[in-house]
């Protein structure tokens, strides 16, 4: 059986050279605009149920090369409330992955992101996706509990949402029980979290690139990467307004 594979992260190579746009304002006042629209970002999300789907292609080494293993199909509708969970939709056979690991990787911390356990360290500015943005290294403090995210963060300069995001959870320095099962062993992934901007005027998830390499399992050993895709962002209540799917929608992060 397969460990339970949790959550991802490799840093892009950057195309623009940090620093070579203008700021306007100071790093350290940005910081707290990026937070603040942050923890407002993550409640609205929980206003929608978005379908999920992440393609898993694992490979092997054979005779000294790389060689193409398993391939998984996870697709489900997310629930985005106290916890996380995905309701699967239609009938997929097993395969080791968390539905729920890939969704989290959606979500840079959805409780404390905030100076008591993170650092910010500014890097200087760079587009993502075409969007100008302030670029930051985030890593948890010294005062942090639990998995924390640590990498980089990519906040448009409008209001200062986080349309990109680029790292991993780092492990907790002593086990504690997280949301959903894992091994006490538990693998974290490198990802590559992008959002796209719908015409409610958020940044919605809109596609994560996840890699982990050197995975084993006894004497087998195998590497992963796994698209992940978000769509059909349906009302979670009534009332409240759904968001197109990303073909229809406006979208203002171009590919």
């Amino acid at each position: 059986m397969k460990t339970t594979i949790a959550v991802l992260v490799a840093l892009v190579a950057l195309a623009v050279p940090l620093g070579a746009q203008s700021v306007g304002v100071r790093p350290d006042e940005a910081v707290d605009k990026i937070i603040a629209r942050e923890h407002f970002e993550t409640r609205s999300l929980a206003e929608y149920r978005p379908v999920i789907e992440t393609h898993i292609q694992e490979t092997h080494q054979h005779r000294g090369r790389e060689v193409p293993g398993g391939q998984f199909d996870l697709r489900g509708r997310a629930m985005i409330g106290a916890r996380l969970a995905v309701a699967p939709l239609g009938r997929q056979p097993g395969s080791g992955y968390s539905a729920v690991g890939f969704l989290e990787e959606a979500f840079i911390d959805r409780d404390d992101f905030d100076r008591e356990h993170y650092t910010f360290q500014f890097l200087g500015a760079e587009s993502a996706r075409g969007v100008p943005c302030l670029v930051f290294k985030v890593e948890p403090s010294q005062a942090a509990k639990g998995s924390r995210f640590r990498g980089r963060i990519w906040a448009e300069q409008q209001n200062y949402t986080i349309v990109r995001f680029a790292g991993t959870f780092a492990p907790p320095r002593h086990w504690i029980w997280l949301p959903f099962p894992h091994p006490a062993n538990v693998t974290y992934a490198d990802f590559d979290s992008y959002r796209a901007a719908s015409e409610q005027g958020l940044w919605l998830p809109s596609d994560i690139t996840s890699k982990k390499t050197n995975l084993r399992d006894g004497p087998y050993r195998w590497n992963f990467t796994a698209q992940t895709r978000f769509s059909g962002y349906e009302a979670a209540a009534k009332g409240f307004k759904s968001t197109p799917n990303w073909a229809a929608s406006k979208v203002l992060a171009t590919q």
